[in-house]
């Protein structure tokens, strides 16, 4: 007996005493007599198979199998020699078998009586028996099926993983399955019927075929209760109370009864206790369902009601659960597409909303386009397909198509909007008008959510314009209304992107690091996994830059979430990344094969990254011209994407390469994230000899990560620090103690036992938890806090990460005896 221990040893607790009665409940072939068999068997027991007894036999027959006459009081002595009576598929007999189980107690009959049964009865203690379990399921399949044909059977891991599933873990659906072997493979069996081809010859009654066992439980319900069960096997997933309700037009007594017979069950979802059918129950009760039945527009609206309150709520706090409740009506809403125009058009963007937060984009896009334009749809939803169409193009870099799904739309929020976003990479002076338009469209008349959302769209803008004050007061100004309006979506969102303020203000530090997990933490909660990959993307970055103990993994996870939701952009960025991070390593092998991975560049941006993957491959090869080449590419590219900072960090890149002078750098014009590795190669060059425009450095060491390399090279540092590591003076004179904090006071003596030198993260390990030897993930971390709380002490602007060793660090200071 497979997978049923935990039944078999309740039913062996149960049947302990001596008289005891107890029910196995479920639908026919469920696996109800082959537990009872397992229990009874090595006992002395009777098994009375009642499923061929007409009504009021049961004693009758009972007598013949204890060879004793048909009288209540032979039948009870009879039994005094049993230790087990099973009266198997007894729902036809509940009240002469009730009054036979009366008697015995009140006679003192000592055997114990198992009864199973599709019905609930009022006779002892109930085990409902369901489905198998998954893995349980398949090895079932697989012995039955070697039963079949031992030589012949080859075993489809997936298929048969696929079918088992359809069939719900149905121990009899999964023996006629297996029957079927011979003359089906389990990937044809998925595409047959299964109520047509479930069924075995060499079986009689109602277990030799899923609709004889089905029939069987149909012929036991009122016609009330079948036209209910037909009216809900219309919803493919679970239903409430109400839900049954509304769709049957029957009251809960019906629901009960269902329940009674084993043709509903309850499964537990996140909201509590829901209720479901079986699959082949469910396609059972649907082919008789009269097709003029009023249930089909019920259905329909109740699915609809339940998807849009969801689509609404996605807005809100509770945007994680709404997602949900979309994913488990997405077959639902599936099956309305073929409806009435409004119906579809209703269920289409629900399917899209789903999928453009958990599937690819052009899935969504698919949704969208399956209605058909009508001009009987209401404005409000024509509008609303419009502007999803729209989006979704832009997202795919279609923006022309966008704009011409645009042209001839009524001048709303989402119109603007919409408008700005498909022009922001061409023209970004159109594009702020546009945003600033929709933020006053937004004011006059919208919601909070609106209002954050313009917000959020000019901040981009305005900080692509290098407009950093405006960019940031417009995205505090965003993040207020967000959290006015609970939406924890775009609240993560603006997080994340004044993180990317910060970042260009400050570079990254291990406070960012944190500011941007608040953001993933928020935006993982909402269930919007396409924006999730984003916002980790940005942690990936910033754990590159930190050269974080974490980096590999963050950059694995984001490259495993973007691929699951279709996000190409994120995920050629990360790949893109990991290849610099093996360049950087001096690592050549295997760079074609990860860089096969980034496909057809998705935008100006992408392409030039990747021109500058391969610029650096070249350069590591020695060949110059091609690196050069590939350097005035990406400069190309850089400069379509209006990315200023980029296009000046490679005619940088592309003066050294070539020998020519440095390029002239006006100071208001220099974009405040300058990179670190361009201050180095400044403080470098400066270190050498080399007249540095004084412009350019000024400008330079606007960014604190770039202030770090630059005040090597101008011998701008003035902290002091103790020799013993117990003390240091700030660069403003201020005297720190470290007093007790032992740890950091031996971190810092290694520091200064090798000033101005690079020390690695595991020399560091050791003298600050010395006899200590933490491996891995913890023993960098423990690191990186210590280096980050001296930091945050007053030696910032002293103690520096390598620009060029991962994970090595210098102190910059005097030391004082």
């Amino acid at each position: 007996m497979i997978g049923r221990d935990q039944e078999r040893d309740w039913l062996a607790r149960t049947l302990s005493a001596p008289g005891a009665v107890c029910q196995l409940v479920g639908p026919p072939g469920i696996g109800k007599s082959t537990i009872a068999r397992a229990v009874a068997g090595g006992r002395p027991a009777v098994w009375i198979a009642l499923e061929p007894v007409p009504p009021g036999s049961v004693l009758s027959v009972l007598a013949k199998n204890l060879d004793t006459p048909a009288t209540p009081g032979s039948v009870a002595a009879g039994l005094g020699s049993v230790e087990v009576a099973v009266f198997d598929g007894a729902e036809a007999h509940e009240e002469e078998l009730q009054e036979l189980v009366d008697g015995w107690k009140q006679k003192g009959v000592r055997t114990r009586v198992v009864v199973t049964t599709q019905r609930r009865m009022a006779i002892g203690p109930v085990l409902e028996v369901g489905p198998l379990p998954h893995d349980e399921a398949v090895a079932l399949f697989l012995e039955r099926a070697r039963e079949v044909s031992a030589n012949r059977f080859a075993a489809d891991p997936e298929a048969v993983g696929a079918l088992v599933k359809r069939v719900d873990g149905w121990p009899l659906a999964v023996e006629l399955a297996a029957s079927r072997v011979r003359l089906f493979s389990p990937a044809e069996l998925l595409e047959e019927d299964p109520l047509s081809v479930l069924a075995d010859r060499n079986r009689r009654g109602r277990h030799a075929s899923l609709e004889a066992a089905l029939e069987s439980s149909w012929a036991l319900l009122a016609a009330e209760d079948r036209l209910a069960l037909s009216r809900i096997a219309l919803v493919c997933g679970w239903f409430g109370k109400q839900g049954f309700q509304d769709v049957t037009g029957s009251g809960l007594g019906a629901l009960e009864r269902l329940m009674d017979a084993s043709l509903v069950r309850w499964v537990a979802v996140p909201k509590g206790r829901r209720y479901a059918l079986l699959g082949a129950v469910r396609a059972f009760a649907l082919d008789r369902l009269p097709a003029d039945d009023e249930a089909r527009e019920r259905y329909a609206r109740v699915v609809l009601a339940r998807s849009d309150e969801a689509r609404r709520a996605t807005r809100g706090p509770d945007a994680g659960r709404a997602y949900e409740e979309l994913r488990e009506l997405q077959t639902d809403l599936e099956h309305l597409l073929d409806g009435p125009p409004l119906v579809a058009a209703r269920a289409a963007l629900a399917l899209a909303t789903v999928a453009v937060a958990h599937g690819p984009v052009p899935a969504a896009l698919k949704w969208v386009r399956r209605v058909p334009l009508d001009p009987s749809l209401p404005g409000d939803i024509a509008l609303e397909l419009a502007h999803f169409e729209a989006e979704l193009l832009i997202h795919l870099r279609r923006h022309d198509e966008a704009l011409q799904r645009l042209e001839g739309l009524a001048d709303t929020v989402h119109t603007v909007l919409l408008r700005a976003w498909a022009v922001r990479d061409s023209d970004l002076a159109a594009s702020t008008a546009l945003y600033e338009r929709a933020r006053v469209l937004a004011d006059a008349d919208g919601d909070r959510f609106d209002r954050a959302v313009t917000r959020l769209s000019l901040g981009v803008v305005l900080r692509r314009s290098e407009r950093h004050a405006e960019a940031a007061a417009s995205y505090r100004e965003g993040l207020q209304l967000a959290r006015a309006s609970r939406a924890g979506r775009i609240e993560a969102v603006f997080l994340a992107n004044l993180a990317l303020m910060d970042s260009d203000l400050h570079g990254y530090d291990l406070e960012l690091r944190k500011q941007i997990q608040r953001a993933a933490a928020l935006i993982r909660e909402t269930g919007i996994q396409r924006v999730e990959s984003q916002i980790l993307a940005l942690l990936a970055q910033c754990d590159v830059d930190l050269a974080h103990p974490d980096v590999e993994r963050s950059l694995a996870d984001v490259v495993r979430l973007s691929k699951h939701v279709g996000d190409a952009w994120t995920l050629q960025t990360m790949v893109l990344l990991q290849a610099v991070m093996q360049l950087e390593r001096g690592e050549t092998a295997g760079l074609d094969g990860l860089l096969d991975e980034v496909g057809v560049p998705l935008g100006p941006r992408n392409d030039a990254l990747l021109n500058i993957v391969h610029a650096m491959a070249r350069f590591q090869a020695g060949d110059l011209d091609s690196t050069i080449e590939r350097l005035r590419a990406a400069r190309s590219r850089f400069a379509e994407a209006m990315l200023p900072n980029e296009v000046l960090m490679v005619d940088i890149e592309l003066a050294a390469a070539t020998g020519a002078p440095p390029p002239e750098v006006d100071p208001t014009r220099w974009p405040a994230d300058a990179p670190m590795r361009v201050a180095h190669e400044i403080a470098r060059e400066s270190a050498a000899g080399a007249v540095i425009p004084q412009a350019l450095v000024d400008a330079t060491a606007r960014s604190v990560d770039a202030r770090f390399v630059l005040a090597l090279a101008r011998g701008a540092v003035r902290v002091e620090v103790g020799a013993d590591g117990t003390w240091f003076r700030t660069a403003e004179g201020e005297r720190v103690d470290l007093g007790r904090k032992r740890v950091l006071r031996r971190v810092l003596e290694a520091f200064a036992s090798r000033p101005g030198e690079w020390i690695t993260l595991e020399e560091l390990l050791a003298e600050g938890w010395p006899g200590e030897k933490p491996t891995g993930d913890s023993g960098r971390a423990r690191v990186h806090v210590a280096v980050s709380e001296l930091r945050k002490l007053g030696l910032r602007d002293a103690l520096v990460t390598s620009p060029e060793h991962v994970a090595s660090y210098c102190l910059r200071a005097v030391v004082r005896e």
